[in-house]
């Protein structure tokens, strides 16, 4: 249950800086939380927070405005079927959150090691 509330609440973090920042800040906030939550967690647990809060944002943005009809532009434009963009959109927030916590947790167990 601590976990899941964990991700959770990681999910918001990931969704508010991406509204509010560039979106390679989930990667450096993904960082942050690597080093920090270091040995108390898994990056992918931050990559499951990354995706769960792209894939709200996607939501939300469907109920607000047409992205039916851009995904099936951008797929002309791409040569793939308008379904596959939202995935690998949810896809690519997860790998940045997985990335950069899984950074993180190596930077930090590096230099902890460093100071043996």
């Amino acid at each position: 249950m601590r976990r899941l509330l964990r991700v959770g609440l990681l999910a918001g973090a990931f969704a508010l800086v991406t509204v509010a920042l560039p979106w390679w800040s989930v990667a450096a906030l993904a960082l942050v939380w690597g080093w920090i939550a270091g040995g108390t967690s898994r990056p992918i647990d931050a990559g499951a927070a990354a995706a769960l809060g792209w894939a709200v944002l996607l939501g939300v943005a469907a109920l607000q405005g047409p992205v039916g009809v851009l995904a099936g532009r951008l797929g002309g434009l791409f040569h793939v079927p308008a379904a596959i963009l939202p995935l690998v959109t949810v896809l690519f927030g997860g790998a940045l959150g997985w990335g950069g916590a899984g950074a993180g947790k190596a930077a930090r167990d590096l230099a902890s090691w460093s100071r043996r």
